[in-house]
């Protein structure tokens, strides 16, 4: 059951214990449900004869609307993609699992676009590996830390207390079911438009982990007691176009390929592609 509070009613932060039924903030205790106006929601459990209130704070919605530069037309989906399925459990809500199945096929097309428009000379393989690395788990946390979902994902109690909030896989999931909300909310030109924003750096960059060659480079101390090797095992193109194509070797058996318009760039394809096979 929804109900709705005037803003005012909402507007600052409730801290509530198990032990308060509630009625010292002029509110009836009831067995389930949750809160809504435009400053915010206010969900509510009984949890042993007691009310447990947990208030999603407006700050939070409005955080992540900030980062995102755009303003939810129905709220609800944006809360419904913050909702872990722990969380959707405890409160008796949807979980974000939908969200997150149709985001996930609109960013595999997104990216697929912007790769195809910003590496023209490359091979579908090449493209297939550079997808594979900006929408890897790794990848999907990370953009889903920078635009502060790691401190506003809802969790149920077990999975907040065991240390939910920092697993990649739950910031990975939030970061899909939000892309999913906002297809519903705006359609798939703003999905693009964020899409494009968050992963920008690391197209250019070509470094799809904080840093390929470092991270394989750390990787392959520590696993094989050796240091990448890198070299180039092919060229074509006029003088002004020219596309490089390198191959770095980490151990026997395992090796990456990449090419780029430069051999700086080709080798962080390379350590890309080195990082995918080996699992990363």
């Amino acid at each position: 059951m929804l109900f709705s509070f005037p803003a005012a009613r909402l507007s600052n932060a409730i801290d509530i214990s198990a032990a308060d039924d509630g009625s010292r903030y002029g509110r009836p205790s009831f067995r389930g449900g949750c809160f809504s106006g435009a400053e915010g929601t206010l969900f509510c459990l009984l949890d042993r004869g007691k009310t447990v209130f947990a208030r999603a704070c407006a700050s939070s919605i409005a955080m992540i609307e900030q980062k995102l530069r755009y303003r939810f037309k129905n709220p609800a989906l944006l809360e419904t993609a913050l909702a872990h399925g722990s969380y959707a459990n405890e409160f008796s809500c949807e979980s974000n699992e939908r969200l997150e199945f149709l985001g996930d096929a609109v960013l595999g097309c997104a990216v697929s676009r912007i790769l195809y428009d910003r590496f023209p000379s490359l091979s579908e393989g090449d493209l297939s590996r550079i997808r594979a690395r900006v929408v890897s788990g790794a990848a999907l946390c990370g953009y889903a830390r920078k635009i502060g979902l790691d401190g506003r994902v809802r969790l149920g109690k077990g999975e907040e207390e065991s240390g939910g909030r920092e697993k990649d896989s739950i910031l990975a999931d939030a970061f899909e079911a939000l892309l999913g909300a906002v297809y519903l909310d705006a359609g798939y030109p703003k999905v693009f438009e964020m899409v494009a924003a968050l992963v920008a750096d690391a197209v250019e960059k070509g470094d799809f982990s904080p840093d390929a060659k470092t991270e394989l480079q750390e990787i392959s101390r520590r696993r094989f007691g050796r240091e990448p090797s890198y070299r180039v095992v092919g060229e074509e193109g006029p003088p002004h176009e020219r596309v490089f194509a390198v191959e770095v070797t980490v151990s026997a058996g395992v090796t990456g390929r990449g090419s780029g318009g430069s051999r700086k760039e080709a080798e962080r394809f390379a350590a890309g592609d080195a990082l995918g096979r080996l699992g990363y």
